[in-house]
């Protein structure tokens, strides 16, 4: 079980860097417009990055604590349901970056 909630949650954590990279050329190509010579604040690019950074503690730290409340601490089922989750919440993820499916 632990085996396929891991291979599951690197599928989805490949689909969301995928996601990733297309944010981050689309926020690169608005960086291209800003007036470096003034504006001085951090780029979207930037802006972006730290952000995905971010995330990707939150989303780890909140299935830690889930999957120890869902296993009540037995310990053969925390690393299946924190993995599992993971990979949830990653999809969840992706098609908030990935846009309304058309």
């Amino acid at each position: 079980m632990n085996a396929c909630a891991a291979i599951d949650f690197r599928k989805a954590d490949s689909e969301l860097n995928a996601a990733w990279r297309e944010a981050i050329a689309s926020a690169q190509q608005d960086d291209r417009a800003l007036d470096r010579s003034y504006d001085q604040r951090p780029t979207t690019e930037a802006k972006a990055a730290r952000g995905a950074a971010r995330l990707d503690r939150l989303r780890d730290a909140h299935c830690t604590v889930e999957g120890y409340q869902r296993s009540a601490r037995r310990q053969h089922g925390i690393r299946w349901s924190t993995t599992s989750r993971r990979a949830q919440l990653t999809r969840e993820r992706t098609r908030q970056l990935s846009g309304p499916s058309e």
